[in-house]
């Protein structure tokens, strides 16, 4: 069975404070699975090489990059659902950012300028911002996802 990290990975542009409030919403997050397994969030901030903050929230022992190991009872493609669907939920009341993505290993959107050069219209699961949105010149094929963002539905694992 492969394991991998389901996280949350949230870009806020330049605005430290923007991050910071995007840690706080998910400080602490308690997630639950169908089956009564829960977890807390783990949440870490960083400033990527372009200098934008980026803060990344992933459900405890979900996954190899955890400190405490994997949980077996959270690995199980119904309980990755789970706590995705979770994330995503949290995320649709979360504070403004810029773009994000929640699914196994997210990480490798790393920056902006690597945003705009791939083919984010084909990124299911992208969260992006209204004004990304319009300056992205309103793809069709992205959806409401919350008064301020729009997104592109993952496809179901």
């Amino acid at each position: 069975m492969a394991v991998y990290v389901m996280e949350a990975f949230i870009e806020c542009g330049s605005d430290k404070t923007a991050v910071e409030a995007i840690k706080q919403h998910f400080q602490g997050l308690m997630v639950r699975t169908r089956k009564g397994d829960s977890t807390h969030c783990v949440v870490w901030v960083y400033k990527d090489q372009e200098e934008n903050w980026c803060c990344i929230a992933w459900p405890h022992g979900c996954g190899l990059g955890t400190p405490a190991g994997v949980r077996p009872e959270l690995t199980d493609a119904e309980a990755v659902k789970d706590l995705q669907d979770a994330l995503l939920a949290h995320l649709r009341k979360a504070p403004a950012f810029r773009f994000a993505l929640v699914d196994g290993e997210v990480d490798d959107v790393r920056s902006f300028s690597e945003l705009n050069e791939w083919d984010f219209q084909n990124l299911h699961g992208l969260i992006v911002s209204n004004e990304l949105w319009e300056q992205f010149k309103m793809p069709a094929n992205f959806e409401y996802f919350s008064p301020n963002c729009m997104w592109l539905p993952r496809k179901l694992i």
